[in-house]
């Protein structure tokens, strides 16, 4: 019974509606990425090997960076910090799409898959700390709500 109560006043907070819907979107895409890459570069010659650096690119950089965009998280805030860099990371990843989806020269992923790991350095920790902000006027029990509505959302997509 203490669920549904939770589940019923996070349904009434316009913010967490916002920011479940967009979460969930945004790993939709995220982890169909290297999905559909791995069809693509998989056809060309030495593909594998190929699909692998284009997957350390993105892996790389989101390790190296992600203390300076846990500072900048800290820092500014994170729905503006968020929304810019999956806007970028949409980007990104729509001129792979149009790379691919074109027959373009695999090598010009990198510096797109660059970009996306350095952007997702930024997105990572500003997600982990926005749930209290959403959920700030509320009660605690709300706040572990929104906790495990997120939960459910990442794993659902993953």
């Amino acid at each position: 019974m203490r669920n549904q109560s939770i589940f019923n006043t996070l349904s009434l907070s316009e913010k967490f509606k916002w920011f479940f819907l967009g979460q969930t979107v945004s790993l939709f895409g995220s982890a169909m990425t290297p999905v559909s890459l791995a069809f693509a570069i998989l056809k060309v010659k030495q593909g594998q090997h190929l699909l692998g650096y284009i997957l350390a690119a993105a892996v790389l950089p989101n390790i190296l960076m992600l203390v300076i965009g846990g500072s900048i998280a800290d820092r500014y805030r994170r729905d503006k910090l968020i929304r810019l860099s999956n806007l970028g990371s949409g980007c990104s990843q729509m001129g792979i799409a149009i790379i691919v989806l074109a027959g373009g020269n695999p090598y010009t992923i990198f510096p797109l898959a660059i970009i996306n790991g350095i952007l997702g350095a930024f997105t990572s920790p500003a997600m982990r700390g926005i749930i209290p902000e959403l959920v700030e006027s509320m009660c605690k029990i709300l706040l572990e709500g929104a906790n495990e509505w997120k939960k459910m959302g990442r794993h659902s997509i993953i």
